[in-house]
């Protein structure tokens, strides 16, 4: 019996059939994926809140003066600081001045020089401004840290640290938030086209500590700028809640996971 072959017009088909489901399913595919590296940031982030309750309930509820304060001792996984989405070189060692963590903008010097925003807060790798003297061998160094750490105990460069006093750090300038603030009071701190949305609010800060920022990821917005273009950002707030907050405005469009 004679065996029967595919016919020319026959392969072409399959061919095409093949084509249309992988042009399907990559996308399907591609979607899982990126979905899978958010809920690793979030699972992060989450990990992090625990550290950080268990590390206030050991220091009269005050927040560590640095994340990597929580390094090995409350977070023992050096893993937990590194999104998937971070885009700094992998090979790296401390001191490395040019880790960024993807927050939005940039500074102007006098000399017209430009650099990442309130780079002095920047932990490991980076050599934060901070006038700590850390040893070749500690093993923070080791840290590769992605994410914004609102209460880092070093000068803030932000324009509202002026509310908080002379010097004042933003360890000191986030509690002056918790005490005394609502966004409200922020409104004149911020672009014009977000004044209105501040001055609208006027819930204290003290009794949002669910959408009050700690640590945050930046590195899932699609660009740096214009704000309006970024999606939302990660953050964990000061009760240990995972919340998103997106343009225009990050400290008063925010909404919590579902």
């Amino acid at each position: 019996m004679k065996k029967q072959c595919f016919s020319l017009i026959e392969l072409l088909i399959t061919i095409a059939v093949i084509a249309i489901l992988v042009g399907v399913l990559l996308p399907a595919l591609n979607h899982a994926r990126q979905k899978a590296i958010d809920l690793h940031c979030i699972n992060n982030l989450k990990q992090f809140g625990t550290a950080f309750m268990t590390y206030r309930a050991d220091s009269d509820d005050k927040m560590p003066m640095w994340s990597s304060d929580l390094f090995p001792t409350y977070i023992p996984s050096a893993q937990v600081y590194m999104c998937k989405r971070d885009l700094n070189p992998k090979n790296v060692s401390y001191p490395y001045d040019n880790w960024r963590l993807n927050v939005p903008g940039q500074t102007t010097g006098s000399d017209g020089s430009s650099s990442d925003k309130f780079v002095e807060a920047y932990d490991f790798p980076r050599a934060a401004e901070s006038g700590r003297n850390i040893a070749s061998d500690d093993p923070r160094t080791e840290l590769r840290i992605s994410y914004f750490y609102e209460f880092a105990y070093v000068k803030a460069s932000w324009e509202l640290a002026e509310d908080a006093g002379e010097d004042a750090t933003w360890w000191e300038l986030k509690y002056y938030q918790l005490r005394s603030m609502a966004p409200a009071g922020m409104a004149n701190k911020v672009d014009s086209s977000q004044t209105q949305l501040f001055q609208d609010n006027t819930l204290p800060f003290r009794n949002r500590q669910s959408t009050f920022p700690v640590l945050r990821c930046f590195w899932h917005m699609k660009g740096l700028t214009p704000e309006k273009d970024n999606t939302p950002v990660y953050n964990l707030s000061y009760d240990g809640n995972i919340f998103y907050s997106g343009p225009p405005a990050w400290e008063v469009n925010s909404w919590t996971q579902k």
